[in-house]
């Protein structure tokens, strides 16, 4: 039959141990079509399934490990009331939270914890609403502990970085806004203004990671009022306690409008390490690497 078959397509069969070889070698005979290893694809396709398999494992694996950890500090720093504390926004006013029957956590400045030679004309006490900041998550700030002397130029360095003397709102984004300030700087580093005359300066701001090499300008408006570029800073509430005629409400206004929870953030340490690791790590092991608070 086969030489039958042959004789009708006038071709002569391939021989048998060619046909053997072909086969052996996973080759396909056709009279029409060239030979075909097919071997070769196979063994590409082998070639990469070993060679991807592994590294798609890996690259997974690391993803996930990312997303876990990310996960995780996300949680750290919404539950932490390790190193800082969350408290209503009213509290601001000291006799507020001391009617409330808490210490108040915001420090303000005054004459007695404020090093700054009068001779300068220069009264930075009280505490001050940063009105109009495009940056809404961040509101007061105390220049407490502020020191200078004359004659002018005059440096004033301003410690805002210590406890109790910058709020933060209470919010999954205050918080890591605060975390990533605690990588990228110290409890010690200080706001610097260099003071030309009594009515203007430029400050050397402390994230110099996200500012970089910029000074903003600082101009007097009034007594309670200060131009810092973007916004204003205002007095809310003066160095004895008692609030703004007008300014005071209008903070409160304006935060219960932007952040209706009314609870606002501050650091309540100077112990850098427990700033850190608390947003890393439950607090009793902070507590326990870090020291005291």
């Amino acid at each position: 039959q086969v030489q039958s078959a042959a004789a009708s397509t006038g071709k002569s069969p391939p021989d048998s141990a060619f046909v053997a070889m072909t086969r052996t070698a996973g080759m396909i005979y056709s009279d029409e079509e060239p030979l075909v290893r097919k071997d070769r694809a196979d063994g590409a396709s082998s070639l990469l399934g070993g060679c991807w398999g592994p590294c798609c494992q890996c690259y997974c694996c690391c993803c996930c490990s990312i997303f876990v950890f990310l996960l995780w500090v996300v949680l750290m720093a919404w539950t932490t009331q390790c190193g800082l504390t969350s408290f209503p926004v009213e509290h601001v006013l000291p006799e507020n939270a001391i009617q409330a029957g808490v210490v108040p956590l915001f420090k303000m400045g005054t004459s007695a914890n404020m090093n700054i030679d009068p001779a300068l004309g220069i009264d930075l006490t009280g505490t001050w609403w940063m009105d109009g900041n495009p940056f809404t998550i961040e509101q007061l700030v105390s220049f407490a502990g502020g020191a200078g002397q004359g004659p002018f130029p005059a440096h004033l360095m301003m410690p805002t970085n210590l406890a109790g003397q910058w709020t933060w709102s209470d919010s999954i984004f205050g918080r890591i806004v605060m975390g990533w300030y605690n990588f990228i700087s110290t409890v010690d580093e200080t706001h610097d203004f260099m003071f030309v005359n009594s009515s203007y300066a430029e400050i050397d701001p402390v994230d110099e990671t996200t500012f970089g090499d910029n000074i903003f300008p600082f101009e007097k408006i009034s007594d309670d009022e200060w131009l810092r570029e973007v916004y204003v800073l205002r007095r809310i509430i003066y160095e004895d306690g008692t609030p703004h005629p007008v300014q005071w409400q209008r903070f409160l206004d304006w935060y219960y409008t932007t952040w209706p929870s009314g609870q606002m953030v501050v650091y309540t340490t100077n112990n850098q390490c427990i700033r850190r690791c608390e947003f890393l790590l439950p607090c009793f092991i902070c507590k326990s690497i870090c020291g005291p608070m």
